[in-house]
């Protein structure tokens, strides 16, 4: 029963996992997200049948849903694999690396995704997966911006354009929404960062991903800020956590964590904190800026110092 348990949930996650592989899907990821119990059921008895390239198939086929559900989970599995890599096929062996930086990116555990994007790097240059290699580059690149945000936009840049060529629509609109991250806020060119932010939400592939979407908008929002436009700032942070709220309400029972967790959500939180303390109302009702602010500063934004600066 537990092996036919796992060939359902396997076939399942082959035909969501596919058809979130072409782009964002509401009734893909809800599916995979309701399942999240039994999904983990079926890696770990194929991980206790030693059947490791099985899990890593299963692992690829999920990693849409897991950073942003189950990460901690997901991590268990993964160790697991790459404990017993020895028995992985090279092929096996790249996706597992290159799956972990997705799940651990979606986390925000972004020293975790950079290092496992690190080590799929070597493997996909032997492996004859053009989608593989393409994520795995535009994963590294898009957070050694942290290091060298103005150094690594030519590669970063090129990148996304190869991820577009080959037709990977997870890596390409993670990558653009990155590049634009990158510019905005790690290289704070504020001109060309309203271009790039406008072109990004005029972008189909952005705001049909609803993740990166309200962090195009949390972007926007905090930009119109800083120029003193409070209504386009304001209208901006209410779209950023109208996404939030979507993906959450997919999500299930990992909507809380999801909430509570999201850089998005809590830049969208602070610009709408600060503005009501420019024009002296009360603080918004239901919100905790403190906490808000606390997440976004370890992300590196500097809208989170406002609430603090100001007490």
């Amino acid at each position: 029963m537990r092996r036919r348990h796992a060939e359902h949930y396997a076939a399942c996650a082959a035909e969501l996992g596919s058809c979130l592989a072409r782009g964002w899907d509401d009734a893909a990821f809800a599916r995979l997200a309701a399942d999240l119990d039994n999904l983990e059921a079926g890696l770990r008895y194929l991980c206790d049948q030693s059947e490791h390239d099985r899990a890593a198939e299963l692992l690829w086929n999920t990693q849409n849903v897991w950073g942003l559900a189950g990460p901690v989970m997901a991590t268990g599995v993964v160790q697991h694999l790459l404990t017993h890599g020895d028995t992985l096929s090279l092929d096996s062996l790249a996706r597992v690396y290159v799956a972990t930086a997705v799940i651990q990116a979606d986390a925000g555990a972004l020293a975790a995704a950079f290092d496992a994007a690190a080590m799929a790097l070597p493997l996909v240059q032997r492996i004859n997966d053009p989608v593989v290699a393409a994520r795995a580059r535009v994963y590294f690149e898009a957070i050694r911006s942290f290091a060298d945000p103005i150094g690594v936009e030519a590669d970063l840049r090129r990148a996304v354009e190869h991820c577009m060529a080959v037709g990977d629509a997870v890596g390409a609109p993670f990558g653009r929404f990155w590049l634009t991250a990158c510019i905005t806020v790690l290289q704070g060119c504020s001109p060309r960062a309203l271009v790039l932010l406008a072109e990004n939400l005029a972008d189909e592939g952005t705001l049909g991903h609803p993740v990166y979407a309200a962090g195009a908008h949390a972007l926007m929002a905090e930009a119109m800020q800083e120029r003193c436009e409070i209504d386009t700032a304001l209208h901006h942070a209410r779209a950023a956590e109208q996404k939030v709220e979507h993906v959450a309400l997919l999500l299930g029972r990992g909507a809380d964590r999801f909430r509570a967790m999201s850089i998005a959500g809590s830049i969208a939180a602070l610009v709408r904190g600060f503005t009501s303390i420019l024009r002296r109302q009360p603080p918004l009702p239901g919100v905790d800026l403190v906490s808000a602010s606390l997440r976004s500063a370890a992300d590196g934004h500097g809208v989170a110092a406002y609430p603090q600066s100001t007490g």
